[in-house]
């Protein structure tokens, strides 16, 4: 079983899932294919977010392509408990 953190959202799971079915992709293509109707600066502002935590990573340096790490993997399989993975911060997000 799962075991998110207070500060992650139901998108954030979706993201996960998207990267561990796809590999790599930008935030702009998981708007599109992750069905939770959110923007393109929502999905983009949860992946670093996720980064913050771990969870995912950049794979260039413009930061536009992500992957799911280790950590990530090993939470949607159940055995990571995301409360002890690094809380985002929020200050982050509002950098370019």
């Amino acid at each position: 079983m799962r075991q998110p953190a207070p500060w992650m959202v139901p998108l954030d799971e979706r993201i996960l899932e998207y990267l561990d079915e796809h590999d790599l992709a930008t935030a702009a293509t998981i708007t599109r294919e992750v069905e939770l109707f959110a923007s393109y600066n929502r999905v983009r502002e949860r992946c670093y977010a996720l980064a913050d935590a771990e969870l995912v990573d950049t794979v260039t340096t413009d930061r536009a392509h992500w992957e799911l790490t280790k950590r990530g993997k090993m939470f949607l399989e159940g055995n990571l408990d995301a409360r002890n993975q690094p809380t985002p911060r929020v200050r982050r997000f509002l950098r370019g």
